[in-house]
């Protein structure tokens, strides 16, 4: 997230705004493990896309092994290449439910 903002031309305190409204609103940062890391250097190596790209996979298929995650949030274009690895959701395509 920050790498995304400071891309974007964000200063050091609004990244750090930003980071700290994500976690009011419970959306919560994972740890890397050396498990994630080593699922990451294989996609890197199969797929030919940015560590980081692999690192985001990597995390969500360990993620969503132990939540039962329905989907990977992303508008970003270089994960449309691992949508048979991951289900790849992107903003357009989803909806909230009523109630919410």
């Amino acid at each position: 997230m920050a790498r995304a903002l400071r891309k974007d031309g964000k200063p050091e305190e609004l990244i750090s705004l930003n980071l700290d409204e994500l976690r009011r609103h419970n959306i919560f940062f994972a740890s890397v493990s050396d498990e994630m890391l080593e699922e990451a250097k294989v996609i890197v190596t199969s797929y030919d896309v940015y560590a980081s790209d692999a690192l985001h996979v990597a995390t969500f298929r360990f993620l969503e092994k132990r939540d039962n995650l329905d989907g990977f949030l992303c508008d970003d274009r270089h994960h449309s290449r691992l949508k048979n690895m991951i289900p790849v959701l992107k903003l357009n395509e989803i909806g909230l439910r009523s109630g919410l």
